[in-house]
């Protein structure tokens, strides 16, 4: 299970050294301005949405080489930071567009995060479990440079 340390404890309080140590991001995160967690069938999505400023305006929005994620699993595959014009072609994140979304609302933010990996100057890196062949599991981030917002979103089995 690809859950992040990040949720695993306060839901209400923001881990920012998560941000800038793990993810490589030059970011501060201000609000959580939506969180969802739903069940379906199969599997389980969750769903957060931050606005933030960028630290220091002098430096990258990202360090090359992050982000930088120890796994419990050894099995997960990582990417680093990517501009948003590569999504279209990735097919392991046709399990975000895929997923049945039991809440509107979680639907509606999911579409909002959709649209943003389809403007290249925002960013985008994932790591992922599959299971033959598949993309079972997914943790993505995905920073909206436009809008300074920045969505986690995850899907995992039950």
């Amino acid at each position: 299970m690809l859950m992040l340390t990040l949720f695993s404890c306060d839901f209400d309080g923001v881990n920012q050294s998560f941000f800038t140590g793990e993810l490589g991001l030059n970011v501060k995160i201000n609000e959580r301005t939506f969180h969802n967690w739903e069940k379906n069938e199969e599997n389980e999505m969750n769903l957060n949405v931050y606005n933030y400023n960028i630290l220091e305006t002098k430096k990258a929005l990202y360090k090359d080489d992050y982000p930088k994620r120890v796994y419990h699993n050894e099995n997960t595959i990582s990417t680093t930071w990517k501009k948003a014009s590569f999504s279209k072609n990735d097919k392991n994140l046709e399990i975000v567009s895929k997923y049945i979304y039991e809440e509107t609302k979680s639907k509606l933010e999911a579409q909002k995060m959709i649209g943003a990996l389809n403007h290249e100057e925002n960013l985008y890196t994932y790591s992922y479990l599959e299971t033959t062949g598949k993309v079972t599991e997914i943790q993505l981030f995905v920073v909206d440079v436009t809008n300074l917002k920045l969505y986690v979103y995850e899907i995992f089995s039950h």
